[in-house]
């Protein structure tokens, strides 16, 4: 009689390999990031192919950061007060989505939480050429910023100061500043 050694042993090996495996799900929309952190062997970091919708099959230390790329719509109100002394009230709106297929860059340079620093800091020691002076284009306002420029690629900006700052720092009787101006919401 034949011993069942070889059913009893595929079993325990497929039991193993579920059991040192986990299974992610990613929603229609969304692209997930699989961030690699080995034990003993392999490189470890983000791996630079997205993981599309549906399931994946990972290894216990690889955890799924879960990037939405569907558009979101940013919008914001203004009151403020012109050169001229003239109430102007306007919506901005800004629509934005992540590049699908570009999560991973996304992630690996600017880590999986909008609270973590990228490695070596939001500066990360970027000495640059020169300084800009101009102004922002978004709406209307004309605000000033200062474009951060090396190797002729902008690489940041600051703000020069906003219109609302300087609307706020006149001394004009409360009736003539926006609300926002006047600390209230």
């Amino acid at each position: 009689m034949k011993r069942p050694t070889g059913g009893i042993l595929h079993i325990v090996l497929g039991g193993l390999v579920l059991g040192l495996s986990a299974c992610a799900a990613i929603d229609a929309g969304h692209e997930g990031v699989l961030v690699e952190q080995p034990f003993f062997f392999g490189h470890g970091g983000v791996d630079p192919v997205p993981s599309k919708t549906g399931r994946v099959w990972l290894a216990p230390t690889t955890h799924v950061v879960d990037v939405d790329v569907r558009p979101v719509q940013y919008s914001e109100h203004f009151d403020i007060i012109s050169a001229e002394n003239a109430p102007v009230s306007f919506d901005a709106f800004l629509i934005a989505n992540v590049v699908e297929g570009r999560s991973p860059e996304l992630i690996a340079r600017y880590g999986p939480h909008l609270s973590t620093a990228p490695p070596g800091g939001w500066n990360a020691g970027i000495e640059v050429d020169r300084e800009v002076k101009t102004h922002c284009c978004f709406c209307g306002q004309q605000c000033g910023i200062i474009l951060k420029v090396k190797d002729e690629e902008v690489v940041g900006f600051m703000a020069k100061g906003m219109l609302l700052n300087v609307v706020a720092s006149l001394e004009l009787p409360d009736d003539f500043l926006p609300p926002r101006a006047k600390g209230r919401t």
